[in-house]
């Protein structure tokens, strides 16, 4: 559902941020429900694995919209896709819900775990 979120993101159906943001709106709590509870529940709050998980949500995101510009680009399939001339390419609002979606995945990843020393002092308090 994550990289339906990004995918759609890279879709223009109307001018405007209004229908991205509703994608949004949806996609996001629908797919980051489940993520969220298995990071909860797993042993230890794999906080790290979540990170990787939505990081390769958006490389996957990634490739599939450089198919989509390649497919809405090929002159020879303007034919074939007249029924799509509704549906643009919107780069601008794409990357930037890819790079916010990305970045928390790679702050996830790369955040410093509490040792165990830091975690003994924080219960005492």
């Amino acid at each position: 559902m994550l990289v339906s979120e990004l995918f759609a993101a890279f879709m223009d159906v109307e001018p405007g941020v209004r229908d991205s943001l509703f994608v949004a709106a949806i996609f996001v709590p629908i797919s980051g429900a489940p993520l969220l509870a298995g990071a909860l529940t797993s042993p230890g709050q794999r906080w790290r694995e979540l990170g990787l998980t939505i990081l390769l949500s958006a490389g996957i995101a990634a490739a599939l919209a450089a198919c989509m510009v390649a497919v809405m680009l090929d002159p020879r399939l303007a034919r074939p896709m007249s029924f799509m001339h509704e549906i643009h390419f919107d780069l601008l609002i794409g990357a930037v819900n890819w790079l916010a979606v990305a970045a928390f995945g790679w702050w996830l990843y790369h955040r410093r775990p509490a040792t165990l020393n830091e975690t003994a002092v924080a219960e005492a308090r």
